[in-house]
């Protein structure tokens, strides 16, 4: 979380930015339904901030134990420790944030006490990576190397080429 200048501004184009890292000053451009309900919900609860002490955190991309094999992390470990021999996934050449669930929870604590009424608060370290690297990693990591399939059905057409934070 920092205190944005306004030269730090990245207009959105389609939902893309023209250049990450993204700051919180940026007004949200959701490019599909999941992002649309997170900016609906933020705009419905932002008139109760003058009677409710809220204030609206935004984080990015982020894993960790127990998640749901149908996220992408999980997806391809659970490929790598069955040896799968095919995975078959959409776009690899994008680059996100995927931060531990740990990080965003105790962040999350951390903001209770010095996140201020109204605050728009990113969660993030600033670090992208691709899908392809995370892929080679784990193909290091493990000895085994996985045949990725491009499913043409998995490739959304307004994905985001790369989106991380600015710390």
């Amino acid at each position: 979380m920092h205190a944005p200048k306004k030269n730090d501004y990245q207009p959105h184009i389609d939902g893309n930015t023209l250049a990450s890292p993204i700051v919180e000053v940026q007004s949200p451009a959701p490019v599909n339904h999941y992002a649309t309900s997170k900016a609906a919900m933020e705009y419905m609860a932002m008139p109760y901030s003058s009677v409710l002490p809220l204030f609206f955190v935004r984080p990015f991309n982020y894993t960790g134990p127990l998640q749901s094999p149908n996220f992408i992390i999980p997806k391809l470990v659970s490929h790598f420790v069955k040896k799968s021999e095919v995975i078959e996934l959409g776009n690899i050449d994008v680059e996100r944030e995927f931060n531990d669930v740990r990080f965003v929870c105790d962040t999350y604590i951390k903001l209770l006490t010095t996140a201020k009424v109204g605050d728009i608060c990113n969660i993030f370290t600033g670090t992208p990576i691709s899908l392809t690297k995370i892929i080679e990693t784990l193909a290091q990591l493990t000895g085994y190397k996985i045949k990725v399939v491009i499913n043409p059905s998995f490739v959304r057409s307004n994905e985001i080429k790369q989106l991380y934070g600015s710390p």
